[in-house]
């Protein structure tokens, strides 16, 4: 019996040392609702006295900027270390990704937006109307803007120059319901804009739109899933842009199945992911073949987890980590 025992202990460690050199080398960080998380391969390192309300990240540094309404605190994570290299007094919420450019940030106190460098100093200070419904900005040469008001059910997006000046603004939705989440996604590069959001739909009380535009703020394609279900998230990968949503089973209630899908001028959406039966994806990553995916169990009780997939792999990805609670950003250092 020791023997058979012994057995089984050096099998599972040989298959979880098989599974652990499998994956790619990769690392980053989690926001959680209530808790920041570092992770790689083999490690989750886990702060539960963060509350990261609002987040901005440097993927090329591995750097992450947290706005804490708790301590009223803007605080600087570097190098998976979670204490913060850098506190700042700061009330408000921030808005975009860290860049060349810095990073912006809703200053409550002054009811500015302020852009700030990779050391947290405030560089401009600008005006920005409809403020209260910004939600989150991107980009470089140009800057889109994400705009959401709740009781109004209404969606929009603006480009702004350097100043921060409107150059369009574009409604993106006004629906009966539109459900929380909306998501902005930038390409640096083109200085597209993709929106992702769940709102109402001719016959569905809620169901998942993505909506991409060129750079002039045209609307090149949308994307509409003519089943009930919620966006997620969504991801890119050089050109390449994956969306997560799930379709429930009818009379939509559960089980529930959810999807990563490439979204394709030509082909419309592609099936690329399906997850295990009644988890949602609440947010995506992706780099290369690599889907990177905070998962979470409809059913509390199972929790949440870090997931890994690549094409060619069988089932529903691999499990990397499981996470003290829901998720609301993952993400991925370069």
């Amino acid at each position: 019996m020791k023997n058979l025992l012994l057995g089984l202990f050096l099998s599972s460690v040989a298959v979880a040392a098989t599974s652990y050199a499998e994956l790619p080398s990769a690392k980053g960080w989690i926001a959680g609702k209530d808790y920041l998380a570092s992770w790689d391969s083999q490690k989750l390192n886990v702060e539960k006295s963060v509350a990261p309300a609002s987040h901005a990240f440097d993927a090329k540094g591995c750097v992450l900027w947290v706005a804490d309404p708790q301590q009223k605190t803007l605080q600087k994570f570097e190098a998976h270390g979670l204490t913060p290299v850098l506190s700042l007094d700061a009330k408000g919420r921030l808005l975009s990704p860290l860049n060349e450019a810095g990073f912006l940030f809703a200053n409550d106190a002054t009811g500015k937006v302020e852009r700030r460098n990779a050391d947290g100093e405030v560089k401009a200070n600008y005006d920005v109307a409809d403020l209260e419904f910004l939600v989150a900005a991107a980009g470089i040469d140009t800057t889109w803007a994400l705009f959401f008001d709740s009781k109004q059910n209404r969606i929009w997006i603006k480009s702004l120059d350097e100043e921060l000046k409107v150059k369009k603004e574009i409604p993106v939705a006004v629906s009966k319901v539109i459900w929380a989440n909306p998501r902005l996604l930038v390409n640096e590069k083109n200085s597209e804009a993709w929106v992702g959001y769940s709102s109402s739909a001719p016959g569905f009380s809620y169901s998942p739109h993505v909506n991409q535009y060129g750079a002039d703020g045209a609307l090149k394609n949308e994307y509409r899933w003519k089943l009930r279900g919620l966006f997620f998230d969504f991801c890119q990968t050089g050109d390449r842009v994956f969306a997560a949503h799930d379709l429930p089973t009818p009379p939509y209630t559960v089980p529930v199945t959810s999807y990563v899908e490439e979204l394709l001028a030509d082909k419309g959406v592609t099936p690329l992911y399906t997850a295990a039966t009644n988890d949602f994806v609440d947010s995506l990553t992706c780099q290369g073949p690599s889907l990177w995916m905070a998962q979470r169990s409809i059913f509390g009780s199972q929790g949440s987890y870090l997931m890994h997939w690549q094409k060619g792999d069988k089932g529903t990805g691999r499990l990397v980590h499981k996470l003290p609670g829901s998720v609301e950003k993952l993400y991925l250092c370069d």
